[in-house]
């Protein structure tokens, strides 16, 4: 991990390495997610966005997590689809 945001954005290697791990582990915990929807019997979420809900609706997360998960899958989406749009102290702080 850089120790600082200079020293993120000076090396490209840590920048393209940290904005390929951050979508895998956003798809992570997605896959976990899912798999607490699926183990709890919660139903099927029709959409990614569903399955917070169904997790906040049975009290697995809290409401501060779901917003935290939610923000997290929105950046990822950054990412993955807006290369050209990253912040580099976003994702910093991200990491």
């Amino acid at each position: 991990m850089p120790r600082n945001l200079d020293e993120y954005a000076a090396s490209v290697e840590k920048r393209r390495a940290t904005e390929r791990l951050l979508p895998v582990s956003v798809e992570c915990i997605l896959d976990i997610c899912g798999l607490f929807v699926a183990g709890l019997r919660l139903g099927l979420p029709a959409e990614e966005e569903n399955l917070f809900n169904r997790l906040e609706q049975a009290r697995v997360l809290s409401p501060e997590l779901v917003r935290t998960l939610r923000a997290l899958r929105r950046f990822r989406n950054i990412l993955v689809h807006e290369y050209g749009a990253v912040d580099n102290q976003i994702v910093f702080g991200r990491a």
